[in-house]
């Protein structure tokens, strides 16, 4: 009954997508703020909202370095929009496989949708998807509807939903609390708009020059996995991202019409992330070292260095300190200037409270890394905090 509930819910804002045959899209036009369903301000405000509940709910992924690629890679494809509000990436920390978009410029990623991905435009390709379906409003026409439920309820609403994709029995409860809420927002996104989505969400991976080609290919991944018979192997985005044989098809029509002439190669920030996210995923620690000998022993990677690298976190997180030191020792010998090695480094020597051994690599980070990231500005109060307490 929750999971029906669920479903009919999540039609309403989390970036449903479709597909209709004709290439022609006719673009609304909100005129001015005054005139809109909501004004931009109060988008931005039930988008803060939101974020606000989910915080509470949720296990948002604050970790510096997946936060700095995120963000990079949204601001890499937003660059290519003309929207009034600042764009907010964010990670939930989530085997599900979903993505959703808030009004406001909020766009979440679970961390099982970056680890499906098979390389960076695939991952692209999803957001530029949930990107245009902020800066088409979508979300705001959908509330159009529910105009009587107040912001901070709406929120709320969407909060549980959202709670419900990760923990089904946490988000049934949270539901249930504003159940009366939800009655007025049985709405569902019109074909339109996700065919807008789709559409308007290629031209900014060709703009920002990765693989057109690669949306299809992901939306074919998750259709492969529709033909599970048990409901519980289906991805959650599937569910909430509807995949036909006609989508993929124009999908890859598009793709071939505006690919771009020289197309980005994976960043190796997306590798080695994709690595500590891995880790990250397993329950047990020693399944991830158990993950990473294989990878190492069967060439089972794209840079064999980031595969050494997941390697020495998992040993650190299955507590073998010493061989993860060892590891993460020569990695740094044979590539000084990568700065996720030197923080895997200083990470690794804290856990085991050598806090004077953790300022050398820490302070190595700080050398090769820019001192503008989250991950530098971390280590920076690491700093602080050492000479103050030291």
């Amino acid at each position: 009954m929750i999971r029906c509930h669920f479903l009919l819910l999540t039609g309403l804002l989390f970036a449903s997508i479709g597909l209709h045959s004709q290439e022609n899209i006719e673009l609304p036009d909100f005129g001015d703020s005054s005139g809109a369903i909501i004004s931009p301000a109060q988008e931005r405000k039930l988008g803060e909202n939101f974020v606000r509940q989910l915080r509470k709910l949720a296990p948002l992924v604050t970790d510096p370095e997946v936060e700095d690629y995120i963000q990079q890679l949204g601001r890499s494809l937003s660059d290519h929009t003309d929207y009034h509000n600042e764009f907010e990436f964010f990670v939930i920390d989530s085997n599900v496989v979903n993505a959703f978009a808030v009004p406001g410029g909020f766009v979440a990623f679970h961390t099982g949708l970056i680890l499906r991905t098979e390389n960076e435009s695939e991952l692209a390709s999803v957001m530029g998807h949930e990107i245009v379906h902020v800066t088409q409003r979508h979300g705001a026409r959908g509330i159009e509807a529910g105009r009587r439920m107040n912001m901070p309820a709406m929120a709320a609403m969407f909060a549980a939903i959202a709670l419900t994709a990760i923990d089904p029995e946490a988000g049934a409860a949270a539901i249930m609390a504003t159940q009366a809420a939800a009655q007025q927002f049985q709405i569902n996104f019109t074909r339109s708009n996700e065919k807008e989505a789709d559409a308007l969400g290629i031209r900014l991976v060709a703009a920002a020059g990765y693989d057109t080609r690669k949306m299809a290919d992901f939306f074919e991944k998750m259709q492969r996995a529709s033909r599970f018979t048990d409901p519980g192997l289906i991805p959650e985005y599937l569910r909430t991202h509807p995949i036909t044989v006609n989508r993929i098809a124009e999908a890859r029509g598009r793709a071939e019409r505006i690919r771009p002439s020289v197309i980005r190669e994976d960043s190796y920030q997306y590798h080695l992330v994709k690595a500590k996210l891995e880790v990250r995923a397993q329950f047990d620690p020693a399944e991830a070292v158990s993950i990473f000998e294989y990878k190492l022993k069967n060439k089972d990677y794209v840079h064999r260095e980031v595969a050494r690298y997941g390697y020495a976190l998992a040993l650190s997180e299955a507590g073998h300190f010493k061989k993860a030191q060892s590891e993460i020792s020569d990695l740094i010998q044979d590539y000084p200037t990568v700065v996720p090695f030197h923080l895997a480094a200083g990470a690794i020597e804290s856990k085991v409270r050598k806090y004077d051994q953790a300022i050398s690599p820490f302070s190595e980070s700080l050398y090769f890394g820019t001192r503008k990231s989250s991950c530098c500005l971390r280590v920076c109060r690491f700093f602080t905090a050492y000479r103050k307490f030291s």
